[in-house]
């Protein structure tokens, strides 16, 4: 009777150990999820089925100034949506409905977003399908800033123009120095 118990006990506190790790994991997981959602540089919202906004991170805010009191309210009722000719897209025409129903994710190039202030923004859309246990709870969009990504192809130009001319200037101090 006592080696049943002792057994018994044991594998109790295999388990609550066991336990209290797996805790630990999910705790950590959630809060370096928490931070990297936070300190991501593309502007990151999580919709639920109904496209309410369930949350979003602080490049929304920068990018578009939408705060916390966004959050419970639709997505189409904030955030104005044009194509790239700049004519409206209505929410019907946006495929969000469809990535829900097929779990799988979809992509736009080159639309624009509507600010707070109603500014317009040129932006990548990547929509992400929230599953769990093989049912889609949600969306995950993922907005690329394309002014940023065009000012940061422009500096990245200028800086190869200057690296390929920086042989002709060495060559020309060279002559420079010889003169002398």
């Amino acid at each position: 009777l006592i080696p049943v118990s002792f057994a018994i006990a044991r594998e109790y506190k295999i388990k609550e150990v066991w336990v209290k790790d797996l805790e630990k994991q999910i705790a950590t997981s959630k809060n370096q999820e928490d931070a990297l959602l936070k300190n991501i540089e593309d502007a990151v919202l999580v919709l639920n089925k109904k496209f309410e906004i369930m949350y979003l991170n602080q490049a929304v805010t920068n990018l578009f100034k939408y705060t916390n009191h966004a959050l419970g309210k639709n997505f189409f009722n904030l955030f104005l949506i044009k194509d790239k000719e700049g004519r409206p897209v209505e929410p019907f025409n946006m495929p969000f409905e469809q990535t829900i129903n097929s779990k799988i994710e979809s992509y736009i190039e080159n639309i624009q977003i509507a600010s707070e202030n109603q500014g317009y923004t040129r932006v990548d859309l990547k929509i992400l399908p929230v599953i769990e246990g093989g049912t889609a709870l949600g969306l995950v969009l993922v907005i690329k800033d394309l002014s940023a990504k065009t000012f940061v192809q422009d500096k990245e130009k200028n800086v190869a123009v200057i690296r390929a001319f920086e042989p002709l200037s060495d060559v020309l101090t060279a002559r420079r120095l010889h003169r002398l």
